[in-house]
């Protein structure tokens, strides 16, 4: 794994918490407020499951990466020292081969779509620093966005809860016509 490709952010208008329900609602119906906060419930949520399997992509690419720079790095330092280096590699299912490769200069990295590039190890280093760098910043602004979804759900739920109690007290209050 080569490079740690930033996929865009989903942005969504954050919930802003209602303070005076009688206020918000003026002029409005109490359904057609909670069925607006209901679609808003339902796209953020949508939000929420884009953003947490952009979140299980980048948490696998990350390990990945990780193993490919040290494996680098390891080639680097037995290059500097002037030694071989042993490997196992997986032929099939169970059933591995040693290797030992002196003299490496370069490696293949696979930058994905099938495609498989050769780099001298020190661009290949600095190919595989720079996609950690990427890929833990995109972690990051992920982890910061569903945090960001997760308040617009929680204020949502707390808003329509108010207006849903509202309405019933109000209409508890209501007089009744049938006296």
């Amino acid at each position: 794994m080569a490079t740690a490709e930033a996929e865009p952010l989903i942005q969504a208008p954050v919930a802003q918490y209602i303070k005076d329900v009688a206020e918000y609602l003026q002029g409005r119906s109490t359904d057609e407020v909670l069925q607006t906060m209901s679609r808003n419930l339902s796209a953020y949520s949508s939000i929420e499951a884009e953003l947490l399997q952009q979140k299980a992509r980048m948490m696998g690419k990350i390990p990945d990466i990780k193993k490919s720079l040290a494996i680098v790095e390891l080639l680097q330092r037995k290059q500097d020292e002037g030694q071989s280096a042993v490997f196992d590699f997986s032929l099939a299912e169970q059933v591995y081969a040693k290797a030992k490769v002196e003299q490496v200069t370069t490696v293949n990295l696979w930058l994905g779509a099938n495609v498989m590039l050769e780099y001298p190890l020190d661009e290949a280093n600095n190919l595989l620093s720079t996609s950690l760098e990427n890929a833990t910043k995109s972690l990051k602004d992920i982890n910061t966005q569903i945090d960001y979804i997760k308040d617009s759900i929680t204020t949502t739920q707390v808003n329509q809860a108010r207006v849903y109690n509202y309405d019933v007290v109000q209409r508890k209050n209501k007089p009744t016509e049938d006296k």
